[in-house]
C-alpha cells in the first residue's frame, strides 16, 4: 500500500515537470525566418519576415560580427538604430565598414520574451553589392549643356563620356571629383545636338556599374566661345560700374549744392592763380635780397685794396 501513493507522487510529479517545459516551449517566442541581405550601390539592408503574435507588439534586434571578432571569437556589434524596433528590416551600412566577411543575426523580442538569434544564411561582404547605372538628365540653358547626375552617395565618383552627334567617333572622357553630381560639357557649339552616358565608380571596392542611358540635348545660341561670351560679360560689368560712378558722383554733387547754393565770386577772385608764378615770383624776392647786400661786399673789397695800398708805401 505504500508503494502506491508513491507512485502517484511521482506522476503527478512527471506531469507537472511536462506542463512547465511546454509553458516555457509556448512562451519562447520564434525566431525570425527568411533572412537576407538587400545590397545596392554600397548601401547595405538586412530583411526578415516579420512575426505575428497575439501577445503584443514584436520587436526586433540586429547584431554584426565582423572576421577578425568572429576569428578571436570575441563581442558582437550591436546596430544602434535596430535594437527594439517594429520595422523587419535594418540598414547596416555603417556597420559593414571594410571589404571582410561579416555575420549579421537578428532576434525577435515582445515584453521580456525574446527568441533565440537568427542569423544571416551566409556571411555577407561588401563586395557582392549590386551597381546600378545612376540615373541622368540634361538642361540646356541657350549654349549651355549642365549634365545632371544621380547622387548614389559618398563612396562614388562619375565618368562622364559625351559626343557630337554624328561624331561618334570623337567621345570626349572626364573623371569628375569626388561626391560632384553637376557637369558642364565643354567647348560646346550652338545649333549642335550632344549625347551623354555616365559610369559610376565604388571607390571602396574598385567596381564600376554599368554605362547608364545615352541622353542627348540641343545646344542653342549664337555659337559664341565660353570666352567671348566671359569677356562680354566682363565688359558689360565695367562699363556698368562706370555709369554707377558717374551717377554717384553726379548725385553728390547735387545735393551738395542744393544744401549749399553757389554765391556770386567777385571778379578779382575769379583770375585764375597759377602756383608756377607764385615760386617764381619767391625766386625773384629771393635774387632781389642776395642783390641788396652786394655794396656790402664791394665796399670790403674796397677796403681791402685800400689796406694793400698803404701797406706798399709802408714797405
Amino acid at each position: 500500500m505504500g508503494f502506491f501513493p508513491f507512485y502517484i507522487f511521482l506522476e503527478v510529479s512527471v506531469v507537472m515537470v511536462c506542463a512547465s517545459v511546454t509553458s516555457t516551449e509556448q512562451a519562447k517566442l520564434s525566431t525570425p525566418r527568411n533572412i537576407y541581405m538587400n545590397s545596392s550601390n554600397m548601401k547595405h539592408y538586412l530583411h526578415w519576415d516579420p512575426i505575428l503574435n497575439d501577445e503584443g507588439t514584436v520587436k526586433y534586434s540586429v547584431r554584426v560580427q565582423g572576421e577578425y571578432e568572429r576569428i578571436q571569437n570575441t563581442d558582437w556589434t550591436y546596430v544602434d538604430i535596430c535594437q527594439s524596433i517594429t520595422a523587419h528590416w535594418c540598414n547596416v551600412t555603417e556597420e559593414i565598414a571594410t571589404n571582410v566577411q561579416y555575420e549579421l543575426q537578428v532576434r525577435a523580442e515582445v515584453g521580456s520574451q525574446k527568441s533565440d538569434w537568427a542569423k544571416l544564411g551566409q556571411l555577407f561582404n561588401r563586395n557582392a553589392s549590386i551597381l546600378t547605372p545612376p540615373a541622368v538628365k540634361f538642361h540646356s540653358l541657350g549654349q549651355a549643356l549642365t549634365l545632371k547626375i544621380e547622387y548614389l552617395g559618398r563612396n562614388f565618383v562619375y565618368f562622364v563620356f559625351y559626343w557630337k552627334k554624328g561624331a561618334e567617333e570623337k567621345v570626349v572622357s572626364k573623371k569628375m571629383n569626388r561626391g560632384d553630381t553637376i557637369f558642364h560639357l565643354e567647348n560646346v557649339e550652338g545649333g549642335y545636338e550632344y549625347c551623354a552616358q555616365v559610369i559610376a565608380h565604388a571607390v571602396p571596392i574598385s567596381r564600376n556599374s554599368s554605362k547608364s542611358t545615352v541622353v542627348c540635348a540641343t545646344a542653342t545660341g549664337s555659337g559664341l566661345s565660353s570666352l567671348t561670351i566671359g569677356l562680354i560679360s566682363l565688359f558689360g560689368i565695367i562699363v556698368g560700374l562706370v555709369f554707377l560712378y558717374a551717377f554717384l558722383r553726379y548725385l553728390v554733387l547735387v545735393m551738395r549744392y542744393s544744401c549749399c547754393p553757389q554765391g556770386k565770386i567777385p571778379e578779382t577772385l575769379k583770375e585764375p592763380f597759377s602756383s608756377q608764378k607764385i615760386i617764381r615770383h619767391h625766386f625773384l624776392e629771393d635774387c632781389e635780397k642776395i642783390t641788396s647786400i652786394e655794396p656790402s661786399h664791394q665796399m670790403t673789397c674796397e677796403v681791402t685794396a685800400q689796406d694793400y695800398s698803404d701797406k706798399t708805401q709802408f714797405l
